[in-house]
């Protein structure tokens, strides 16, 4: 079982989910940091490859089981298989009874993971049966017609899943439910939205690929997968300054080792944040 309890947050014990493993490639990842410099935090294969985590965070209270993205699920050629190299958690770590999901943005290792194969040739069956999706209009209509830089990142199996469930569409940043709110981040690309739980004395922020690792918490680092890198650094800038000045702790969705830090300092550097807990 690969849910960790984190945190209490006002009504919400919140925990983190590790669904499964990508290995995506190293300069992707790491865009403008050259190869020896990023080698010595995460070893590449010999295809160039880094593992990388697709860990989400539920939040449950009394009457809400929410959860925040849903991994790269298990609806994979043998070709794709071979080019990302999935690795599964065990099954019975995927959360029951959700009934919510706030997906950041609808790439596949966010939100493919909404569906599984069904009988019939071709036909998709709800992971979640009842959750609501949470999504930003901008990205839904982003990954109906995607720019051919991120095509590949937008699959027609997860917007056809999103039949699957009822929607509701997000025009900007909002507060969903009480305590917890959504940020848009368009850097990475248009649509994205970031979680922040919060009850006044404690802030949790999932930033997804605002801040996709540990490693990313350096200002210039950055994926090359982004689209709007200016954009992206520029938010990535205002969402530390912010994590700094409330000792945030912020969880990392593809990490493979550190799952969370905690801001503990504003020297405004990676040592203002220390493993948590």
């Amino acid at each position: 079982m690969s849910k960790e309890f984190l945190i209490q947050v006002g009504p919400y014990s919140i925990s983190t989910v590790r669904l499964g493993t990508v290995w995506l490639d190293g300069g992707g990842m790491f865009g403008p940091v050259p190869k020896p410099m990023w080698q010595k935090m995460i070893s590449p294969d010999e295809k160039n490859r880094i593992p990388l985590a697709t860990r989400s965070l539920l939040l449950e209270s009394s009457d809400k089981r929410i959860l925040i993205d849903v991994g790269c699920g298990t609806k994979w050629s043998p070709k794709l298989h071979e080019i990302y190299g999935f690795e599964y958690s065990d099954p019975t770590s995927i959360p029951q009874n959700v009934t919510d999901i706030i997906l950041t943005h609808l790439h596949f290792d966010h939100a493919a993971g909404l569906s599984e194969w069904g009988e019939d040739p071709g036909s998709l069956h709800p992971v979640f049966p009842g959750a609501r999706l949470h999504l930003q209009t901008k990205n839904y209509n982003l990954a109906k017609a995607p720019h051919p830089r991120e095509r590949a990142s937008y699959l027609d199996e997860t917007n056809r899943s999103l039949s699957l469930y009822e929607l509701n569409l997000i025009d900007g940043s909002t507060e969903l439910f009480p305590g917890i709110s959504v940020h848009c981040s368009d850097g990475h690309t248009k649509g994205q939205q970031y979680v922040v739980i919060a009850d006044g004395q404690t802030t949790v922020i999932f930033p997804a690929d605002v801040i996709p690792t540990v490693h990313h918490l350096r200002h210039t680092y950055h994926m090359g997968y982004d689209m709007w890198a200016e954009q992206l650094l520029e938010e990535k800038q205002t969402l530390l300054a912010m994590a700094r000045a409330q000792k945030t702790i912020i969880v990392f969705e593809h990490d493979p080792v550190v799952r969370a830090v905690h801001a503990v300092g504003e020297k405004g550097d990676e040592s203002d944040f220390h493993p948590f807990p």
